[in-house]
C-alpha cells in the first residue's frame, strides 16, 4: 500500500462519498503500447463495462472541474497533477468509474464509440476521436 501511496499523492481519501480515483496500471500499459506501435482500437475494447461516455482531463485539474463536468463526486485530492490524464466512465449521467492512467491522451467528452488513435506511432499524445474509423 505504500509504494501505491507513493505512485499517487493526489487519489488522497476524501471520504466515503463518490467514486474512488484509482491509478489504472493495465489500462496504462495497452496505451503505452498502441502509442508506441500506432493505430486505433475503441477505447470499449480496452475498458468493457457500461458505459456510454468517457471524459478525459489533463493534468493539473481541479476536483471541482471534474466533478462539475461529470456532475457526480469523485474521491481524490484537491488536485490531480498527473503525470497522465483521469478518465471518468458514466452511463445514463452516473459515474461508472475514474482512473488514472499515465499516458497524455486528448482532453474533451466522447461517447460510446470512441476511439483511441496513435497516427503517427510515437507522438507525445494520444488523440480520442468519437465514431468509427
Amino acid at each position: 500500500m505504500t509504494g501505491l501511496i507513493l505512485l499517487m499523492p493526489f487519489a488522497t481519501a476524501c471520504g466515503d462519498e463518490g467514486t474512488e480515483l484509482r491509478a489504472d496500471e493495465q489500462l496504462t500499459a495497452k496505451l503505452q503500447e498502441l502509442r508506441q506501435a500506432g493505430g486505433s482500437v475503441p477505447l470499449r475494447q480496452l475498458v468493457p463495462g457500461e458505459w456510454d461516455q468517457v471524459h478525459s482531463f489533463a493534468e493539473p485539474v481541479s476536483r471541482e472541474l471534474v466533478q462539475h463536468t461529470v456532475g457526480g463526486q469523485i474521491d481524490m485530492g484537491e488536485m490531480f497533477t498527473g503525470p497522465g490524464n483521469i478518465l471518468v466512465f458514466t452511463n445514463a449521467g452516473a459515474v461508472q468509474q475514474a482512473v488514472s492512467v499515465r499516458v497524455n491522451v486528448f482532453d474533451g467528452t466522447y461517447g460510446h464509440g470512441v476511439r483511441v488513435v496513435a497516427d503517427p506511432p510515437n507522438t507525445g499524445r494520444l488523440q480520442l476521436v468519437d465514431g468509427k474509423p
